[in-house]
Parts: C-alpha cells; structure tokens; sequence
C-alpha cells in the first residue's frame, strides 16, 4: 500500500496535518522533535544565510526530518521547510512510532521500507557528486531530482529543477548549467514546463546523452574562447 491509503484510517488522522501555501513545516536551526512525510501537495527546502536564500530541493512527496524518530534527542534542522501550495502532511515524533507500530504494523513497516530506498537514494547522490567532469556530475544530479523530487506522469518524470537548486549541489557557474540545461530541452531530453518545471521522457536516454553533450560543453567553452581573442586582437 502507498502512504495515501492510510489517511483514512482513524490511527493515522489524528498526525496528518493540512499545511497552507505560504507556511512553514520548520525552520532552520529549529529544534527537531517530529518526522514529516508529505503525502500530497509541494514543499521547497530552502538553506538560509546572511542575506541569502538558497533553493536547495522540491518534494511533491517523500520523508523530511526522519533522524528526529531515529535519535533519542533533538537536532537542529539544517534547512528551512515551506509549503508552496496547500500540502498535506503526516507528522510524527518518536514516542508516537511506538504507539503506531502497536496499533499499525503495516504502516511502520511501510515508512521503514521507504525510509531504506531513500538512504539508497541519498548514497546515489554520494556517487554521483564524485564524478571529476562537470557533465556527469549535472546528469546525475538531474536524476537524484527525479528520484527524490520527481512525480511520475504518463509521459514520464515531471520534476522542478532550478539553476539555483542544481548550482548548489554541483558549485558550477549558473550560466553554464542554463547552456547545458537548453540543450537538453533543444535536444528534448527534458521538455519545460512554466516556473521550472520539467518533464524527463526518458532517464535511460538522459544518461546516454552525456559524451553528446560534453562534446557540445566542449564546443561551447571553445566558441567562448574564441570570441575572447577576437575582442582582444579589436
């Protein structure tokens, strides 16, 4: 069963929440005493400095601060959550596990499965950041986005991807990952939607895509350098 059939259940009504857009789950620095799974709706997590917002991930579903059931004390939460529409949301703490799995197994069992595929997801992201070329490095963090963020449509992946989202994860210039995210879109690898939003076709073919594209990268930087020597010889 997915997550959604269980907000009927009399058990489960009583930790779902309804949060409106513009609201905050939690903000950074906060002390973390409850785990939130978004069952339906769009939360943006956001890492706030001095003076600076960064975007850093969009969830339509999926688990938030899931070490406050695990740890025996509080942390401090390290990004900002906001709903950016009406989202509804289960919140659970610690203590309220052990009353769930008494009354619900198969709801625990359920979060604890989910919870195992996103630690095999969060290893994804691990392996892909190591990758030394800059190409390889952007691909894969497309497709971590598309696994943790994505929402599954009859065409494909719909996921919301922002220059600012993408640089904070892979540290490269901005305008290089808009030439690179144009030609993936002119070469239809991702078709855009409107405020970010993208449609994936085809995950397999994006991965295919990357000597294509490191050679259009490649071509890119050379046209660059080319026109700087001819601003210079003026």
């Amino acid at each position: 069963m997915k997550i959604a059939d269980y907000l009927e259940d009399p058990e489960i009504q009583r930790y779902v929440r309804n949060i409106p857009a513009g609201q905050y789950l939690f903000k950074q620095g906060e002390k973390a005493q409850t785990m939130f799974i978004v069952v339906d709706g769009m939360v943006q997590l956001f890492d706030e400095r001095p003076g600076k917002s960064f975007l850093v991930s969009t969830l339509y579903s999926g688990f938030l601060g899931e070490k406050a059931i695990i740890r025996d004390t509080p942390y401090l939460r390290l990004f900002s959550a906001q709903a950016k529409k009406t989202t509804t949301v289960i919140e659970i703490s610690r203590k309220d596990v052990d009353v769930i799995q008494r009354v619900l197994p198969d709801f625990m069992k359920r979060v604890l499965q989910i919870l195992v595929e996103r630690l095999e997801v969060s290893h994804f992201l691990i392996r892909s950041l190591r990758f030394s070329n800059h190409v390889e490095r952007l691909i894969h963090c497309i497709l971590y986005f598309s696994r943790t963020a994505g929402k599954k449509v009859l065409d494909g992946v719909e996921v919301f991807l922002s220059i600012e989202s993408l640089q904070y994860h892979v540290d490269m210039d901005a305008a290089w990952i808009q030439g690179c995210l144009e030609d993936l879109v002119k070469n239809r690898l991702m078709i855009r939607g409107t405020s970010d939003l993208y449609l994936i076709p085809n995950q397999t073919a994006l991965l295919e895509y990357i000597p294509t594209l490191k050679k259009h990268v490649d071509k890119m930087n050379l046209d660059e350098e080319e026109l700087q020597i001819l601003d210079q010889a003026v």
